[in-house]
């Protein structure tokens, strides 16, 4: 398993996950609205600046957790470059500046946001307590 970032037009940037789990998506920068797949089911989303390497470095981290939440639930990985973009797709979430973020989702609700890097244990503990 192995991913890139690239830049894409308009000075977006966008995941490319190469042998990555199904239950491990890209989800594009700065989304208008929601994806509508995120409002099914038991979500663990990284949110990770991508002026940042150790939030980069967390997109490892994610892709592994997938490997691990195969039948409970999935992973989406979105870059940001300001925390506030979230606001559009996710506005429930508190106004932060931290990185990495990591948000848990059922059924499109906001059950938990963890900011910064945290182990794999907690994060997995964070996710399989909602599936």
């Amino acid at each position: 398993m192995s991913h890139a970032v690239h830049t894409s037009s308009g000075n977006r940037y966008e995941v490319v996950l190469e042998d990555a789990p199904e239950n491990c998506v890209s989800l594009v920068m700065k989304p208008d609205v929601r994806e509508d797949y995120l409002n099914r089911g038991v979500w663990l989303v990284l949110l990770f600046g991508v002026w940042s390497t150790p939030d980069r470095a967390a997109i490892d981290l994610a892709v592994s957790l997938a490997c691990d939440l195969q039948g409970c639930a999935s992973v989406g990985i979105r870059p940001f470059d300001d925390p506030s973009e979230a606001a559009a797709w996710l506005p429930e979430l508190p106004t932060t500046y931290g990185s990495p973020i990591w948000i848990v989702l059922k059924d499109g609700r906001l059950k938990d946001d963890l900011i910064g890097l945290h182990d794999k244990q907690e994060l997995l503990e964070a996710v399989k307590s909602r599936c």
